[in-house]
């Protein structure tokens, strides 16, 4: 896209363990009126009840339902920062998320949870961006990320693909189950 504004994308459920609202809090208080969220989920009408008890923000969310892979590839494609910010709790801090997965496959860079996980991975301000899961934490980031340039924002992008590249592709899967199973 041509304009300045820096347009986010969340794909996924929102429920009460996901504690979306922290997010959409974080959204509401940010200062800068340059950015847009996409919102894909399986469930819009709860999105859309969250959304609602934030009436300023009508006009900057726009909320989906990518239906295939490819519709959602689409949407992501079409933005600058991909959101998989979640509570840090066990569940969601010892594994990847599909979504990161989809995000850098399109060179889309990540605003994720700041754990131990995701650590191993990317490094902070380099191929991804780290935040701690509360309002004050995601809107300091999300104000940093609105700041820098498209061509910032694309570097880190491109950074974090290369990253995934190099520590999740086939051959390094294949290696791991074979590892896994010789120790069966």
């Amino acid at each position: 896209h041509q304009s300045n504004e820096k347009r986010f994308f969340y794909a996924g459920t929102i429920d009460k363990l996901r504690d979306f609202e922290t997010v959409i809090n974080a959204f509401d208080s940010v200062k800068s009126s340059s950015w847009k969220l996409t919102i894909s989920t399986k469930n819009p009408e709860n999105a859309k009840a969250i959304i609602s008890s934030f009436p300023t923000l009508e006009n900057k969310i726009n909320i989906v339902n990518a239906k295939t892979k490819e519709e959602l590839l689409k949407y992501i494609s079409e933005a600058d920062v991909g959101i998989c910010v979640l509570p840090d709790i066990p569940l969601f801090s010892t594994s990847t998320p599909i979504k990161i997965m989809d995000y850098y496959s399109t060179a889309i860079p990540c605003l994720m949870t700041n754990n131990a996980n995701n650590y191993t991975l990317f490094t902070d301000d380099y191929d991804a961006w780290f935040c701690k899961f509360d309002k004050y934490s995601i809107k300091t980031r999300l104000e940093e990320i609105i700041d820098l340039s498209k061509e910032e924002v694309e570097n880190i992008g491109k950074k974090g693909q290369t990253r995934l590249l190099e520590i999740r592709n086939y051959k390094k899967v294949a290696s791991k189950l074979a590892e896994t199973l010789e120790l069966l």
